[in-house]
């Protein structure tokens, strides 16, 4: 992922469906990205108007971004409640997503928390790694990661830092609606059983295991 790009700063009364730069739309991916804008045709290119929340270059390029670093860009692009059935960046088990493997809920700002919370804490085997330009018409275009798992490849391991996972953002939006993210803390929790202590995480998992005793670990993700 190119970092190099220096993004717009956000107002503080930012909203998803309203433009809350403090200067005009320009080309970078994250602009191009937030919100759905006639004005992108003008400046970004040939392709300018295809992009928005919804687009699959998008949808990979903010789950890489908000991994790495969940920010005030994150919390905007996260409040989007448009609907969205199909997440085009979810890793998942096949080129076809299926109904098991729609998850992270319906709107595009959860599947963003999920898509993110996947990538910022989970290790996949047996993954294809497609990468190309954002913009294939920009020669200066960040590239995107698209990660699609094997058809025989084996169960992902989510894994967090006790020591300092209370403090993690991303972990915390997660946890202020596990739904987005059901799957993910659940691996988390199988994997880090009795380690977690009394962080918020560890809390999650005790609820979890106390409402259900038959082994709710054993979903496939």
């Amino acid at each position: 992922m190119n970092n190099r790009y220096s993004y717009s700063r956000l107002q503080s009364t930012a909203r998803p469906s309203a433009r809350v730069y403090q200067e005009d739309v320009t080309d970078s991916p994250v602009d191009m990205c937030l919100f759905s804008d006639v004005n992108k045709s003008l400046v970004g290119g040939v392709l300018g108007a295809r992009y928005g929340p919804g687009n699959e270059n998008c949808q990979l390029f903010m789950a890489d971004r908000c991994s790495r670093n969940w920010d005030a860009v994150c919390d905007v692009a996260a409040m989007n409640q448009q609907a969205r059935f199909a997440n085009n960046a979810t890793i998942r088990g096949n080129a076809a997503a299926a109904p098991g493997e729609i998850v992270g809920g319906s709107t595009i700002g959860s599947q963003l928390v999920h898509n993110a919370g996947q990538r910022r804490f989970c290790k996949f085997n047996n993954t294809n790694i497609q990468q190309f330009p954002f913009d294939p018409t920009n020669y200066s275009s960040p590239t995107i990661t698209r990660i699609l798992r094997s058809e025989f490849g084996n169960n992902p391991v989510c894994t967090v830092n006790p020591a300092t996972i209370d403090k993690d953002t991303l972990m915390n939006r997660m946890l202020d609606d596990p739904a987005t993210s059901q799957i993910t803390l659940d691996n988390i929790c199988l994997n880090m059983r009795g380690r977690l202590g009394n962080t918020r995480i560890g809390q999650y998992c005790a609820m979890r295991n106390n409402h259900n005793q038959s082994g709710y670990m054993k979903q496939k993700y």
